[in-house]
């Protein structure tokens, strides 16, 4: 069984990354997925849907994206990796919101596709690294 969290999310992910990433969430397919929700959302009205699927869409993330921004600065969050960080859909209103206003936060967004976190750097990426995306394997890589 997978369990999530500990001192290293990925430690038991490593019969997939002995695959070589080929299963269900492997790099080809997720890709895949972006480019097939990419065509769809360029014939939707903006604000309509997530590359990422239902689930970071505005209305399925109404209440995170309430809560969230307060309970960061709360709990004096400095830094945030956001490992699937998907189509930044979502993260990016928290980021924005006037609770978090003047606080020093650094987002790092980790994502399996690669083309996904390049365009993310170059349509949200900051100079100051205040917000960045990289590939980023939950199956392969490590976090610290």
């Amino acid at each position: 069984p997978m369990r999530w969290g500990g001192w290293n999310c990925s430690i038991n992910n490593s019969a997939s990354a002995r695959l070589g990433n080929s299963g269900a969430f492997g790099e080809a397919t997720m890709e895949r997925w972006y480019r097939t929700a990419s065509l769809t959302a360029n014939t939707t009205r903006a604000g309509d849907t997530s590359m990422s699927g239902r689930g970071s869409t505005a209305e399925g993330t109404i209440g995170i994206r309430a809560v969230l921004p307060h309970l960061m600065r709360m709990l004096h969050i400095e830094t945030v990796a956001d490992v699937p960080c998907g189509d930044y859909n979502w993260m990016r209103e928290v980021l924005a919101s006037p609770a978090l206003q003047g606080r020093p936060i650094r987002y790092v967004g980790g994502d399996i596709v690669t083309k996904l976190t390049s365009r993310l750097n170059e349509l949200h990426g900051d100079d100051r690294g205040r917000v960045s995306f990289t590939r980023f394997d939950l199956a392969a890589d490590t976090l610290w």
